[in-house]
């Protein structure tokens, strides 16, 4: 909903426009761990699942220990409403496979 607003928005359609990169991603923050409690407790499936560390996960890429990006240019510049990510797991996760994108 975000992307077809901007892009359907006066300010991204005009012809002087630059270029620039914004970032977007749902309100609040949330851990992998949390993301995945959440997905099991919507469905109803019982899970165990483990919180863990990232000195727990090892990988060859150094990661951030903070990661949640700010939003306020695109908010500022499109003036678009950012629902929280919660709304839009249960919205998303409520749709029919077809409306998924699945076959």
């Amino acid at each position: 909903k975000a992307i077809l607003s901007i892009i359907r928005s006066r300010k991204f359609n005009h012809s002087n426009q630059p270029t620039q990169i914004y970032h977007y991603s749902n309100k609040g923050k949330c851990s992998c761990y949390g993301f995945a409690q959440r997905i099991f407790k919507l469905n109803e499936i019982n899970c165990n699942v483990c919180e863990i560390t990232m000195d727990d996960y090892l990988t060859i890429a150094r990661r951030p220990k903070y990661t949640v990006l700010n939003k306020n240019k695109i908010i500022k510049a499109f003036d678009i409403n950012i629902p929280n990510w919660e709304i839009s797991l249960d919205t998303f996760l409520n749709l029919n496979p077809l409306e998924k994108g699945y076959k």
